[in-house]
């Protein structure tokens, strides 16, 4: 009478279980960026509420037009600590600065400027700036 014995190798369990975990890496890795990327949504949403803004009081007297956020502007978000407008003639550039807790760690602190040149009348998102450094994988596709 012959006796046979069911189930699995030790080698057969760790191979599953490298796999496994090889698979979690690389699942956390594109977790952490996907979450990132819709954090900084929040201040491409913000900023775009204050274009319209401020495109409407440049256009209601443009001769008096000062760099300055419209009263009652949402300035703050979940993620982003604060938006400020800062006047480098002739352009007003809105500074959206993330918060440095709460967040993904790539947003930490990053900040976000979209500039408005008050002799086009046009925003543009100023990558070049001294002061963007949101990284630009983090920029969402409608704003590049």
């Amino acid at each position: 009478m012959t006796h046979s014995q069911k189930g699995y190798t030790m080698i057969e369990v760790l191979i599953v279980m490298a796999i496994i975990g090889i698979l979690a890496a690389l699942a956390m890795s594109s977790y952490q960026y996907n979450i990132a990327k819709s954090q900084s949504v929040e201040a491409f949403d913000l900023l775009g509420g204050l274009k319209s803004t401020i495109i409407a009081d440049v256009a209601q007297e443009p001769s008096v037009y000062t760099c300055g956020l419209p009263p009652k502007s949402v300035t703050s978000g979940n993620y982003v600590a604060s938006i400020v407008a800062q006047w480098n003639p002739p352009n007003c550039d809105l500074v959206a600065t993330f918060a440095n807790t709460g967040i993904a760690q790539p947003l930490r602190g990053k900040t976000v400027i979209l500039r408005f040149d008050s002799t086009t009348g046009f925003f543009v998102m100023s990558k070049a700036a001294t002061g963007f450094t949101l990284p630009a994988e983090y920029v969402p596709s409608n704003w590049k």
